[in-house]
This record gives C-alpha cells, sequence and structure tokens, in this order.
C-alpha cells in the first residue's frame, strides 16, 4: 500500500512546518527545523521499509530529495550523504521493478557525489554502480571525472563527519543563535567563534571555514 492519508497529512504538514519558517524563497533550513527533517525521514525509512510499491517509490524520491537539498543548505552534508544513498536505492528500484525512466536523476546524483566529497576524496564505487543502472554509463563517469578533477573548494572540518559533533550541533546552533550580538557583514566571524566556543565546551574541537581557508575572505 502507498502512503496511508494520515501519514501523508502529516508529512506534508512537517514540510509546511520547514517552509513557513524560512526568511526568504531560497533560504535554507536551520537547526529549529532538525526535528521536523528528523521525522520526515523516519515516516519514509519506515514506508519504504515495509511497502514496495510504486506510489510508495516515487513519493518516498520526492520527499527525500526535498531533505537532501535541506542538509545540503545547512552544510550538513554527512547526512545529506546518507540521504542521497538511499534515494539512488529507490531510484533503482523503481527502474528496476516497474521499469520507470529515470532520465532526471542525472542531478540527484551529481549533488550526491558533491556531498560525497564535501570533507574528502570519495569516488564513490557504491553509488556510481547505482548510477549504471539508472543513466548511461558515459554520463555517470563524465560526472564522476569532473567531480574528481575540481576537487572541493574549500575545506571544511572532518569532525563535522562524526556521531559526536551530529549529536550536539542542533543544541549548539540554537545557542549560537541566542547568544549572536549581530546579524549582516562579518557576522560569520562571531558566529564561528560562538560555535568553536559551545563546541569545546562539549569536548569537541573544531576549526571554521575561516581557520581552515585563511587566504579565503569571507564576510
Amino acid at each position: 500500500m502507498a502512503y496511508s492519508i494520515e501519514k501523508r497529512a502529516r508529512m506534508e504538514a512537517l514540510i509546511g512546518d520547514i517552509q513557513g519558517r524560512k526568511a526568504h524563497e531560497y533560504a535554507a533550513p536551520t537547526y529549529e527545523d532538525a526535528k521536523a527533517m528528523s521525522e520526515l525521514f523516519s515516516l519514509v525509512k519506515d514506508a519504504v521499509e515495509n511497502d514496495g510499491e510504486r506510489d510508495t517509490l516515487v513519493d518516498s524520491i520526492v520527499v527525500l530529495s526535498f531533505l537532501a537539498e535541506g542538509y545540503d543548505g545547512m552544510g550538513r552534508f554527512v547526512v545529506s550523504a546518507r540521504v542521497y544513498g538511499m534515494l539512488l536505492h529507490l531510484a533503482f528500484d523503481l527502474k528496476r521493478i516497474y521499469g520507470e525512466d529515470t532520465a532526471g536523476i542525472a542531478d540527484i546524483f551529481y549533488r550526491a557525489l558533491r556531498a560525497r566529497n564535501a570533507y574528502v576524496d570519495d569516488a564513490c564505487k557504491d553509488i556510481v554502480a547505482l548510477a549504471y543502472g539508472l543513466m548511461e554509463k558515459s554520463a555517470v563517469d563524465a560526472m564522476v571525472c569532473e567531480r574528481m578533477a575540481h576537487p572541493r573548494t574549500l575545506k571544511r572540518d572532518a569532525v563535522e563527519m562524526t556521531d559526536e559533533y551530529l549529536a550536539v550541533i542542533d543544541e549548539v546552533e540554537k545557542k549560537v543563535e541566542e547568544n549572536r550580538t549581530f546579524h549582516g557583514h562579518g557576522s560569520c566571524h562571531e558566529v564561528w567563534m560562538l560555535k568553536s566556543m559551545y563546541l569545546a565546551e562539549r569536548g569537541i574541537v573544531w576549526h571554521s571555514l575561516g581557520e581552515l581557508n585563511p587566504r579565503v575572505h569571507f564576510d
């Protein structure tokens, strides 16, 4: 069976809450949306583990794409990479079982490559194998080569990949927002200082983009 009326309504409500908190159309989700996003993912995960019907797969891919893009916007690339992995598996099943056209998967695959390479160089052999079943092999190889030939432009602290960091980051970002003194030009430096301090209080040493990319001007 596809999503029940109750679950569909709950998912629409959660997405509405996330969208409703945006400061503007292109704003990314924040720590305030983390609980809603986690619940959305749990609803999808539960559905696909218990139901492989076409409509369930299609609806799940839509929600997972929304979540992955949201986690990308939050800078939670290790989380978005996991979501992209699940999304590509569902797309693979949709094509394998139901013969669905997955031509539109290219953008999702490229975003998955980008998320997986946010911290370390990763050839992504697992999702490449899935992509070979979804797209022309030449197109897949071209995207992988393009991604690997243009390494990340900014260094990021790999501590952000750890469970310890992910377990406290929502609380830390909330505290940062409550204690920052200004917004606008140059405010990222205060945000990074506060974030580093509050993470240190929890035993986590974290380095900001400014520290790791000293030749880049951030404002």
